[in-house]
């Protein structure tokens, strides 16, 4: 599967998955998938894997927040809060290609 034809059909943003997170996690993945018959049936696979595993990592994160934080992040949008969050969703991201492989791997 192409990158844009990931991006097209699972709804992701270039901003939130790069080509170079695909290319490095999604694509190995997808490709060493005996199992995954189509492309849609893969993106269903790992976007239940985001929901199950990155979505409460990202939730638990904010609510993690100090009110202050929360506040300032509100507002006017807080560099370092924003890097913060976005390091805990890629980690976390990390973690669902990990599960994705083994489940697909087994």
């Amino acid at each position: 599967m192409m990158y844009s034809e990931f991006i097209e059909h699972s709804n992701f943003t270039e901003q939130y998955i790069s080509y170079a997170e695909y290319t490095t996690y999604i694509e190995p993945i997808y490709m060493a998938a005996d199992q995954i018959p189509t492309k849609q049936e893969f993106i269903a696979m790992l976007r239940d894997a985001f929901k199950s595993l990155v979505n409460p990592v990202v939730e638990k994160a904010i609510h993690s927040l100090s009110l202050n934080d929360k506040i300032t992040y509100l507002e006017c949008g807080s560099q370092q809060v924003q890097e913060y969050l976005t390091r805990i969703d890629f980690e976390a991201r990390k973690l669902a290609y990990q599960y994705l492989k083994l489940m697909l791997t087994l």
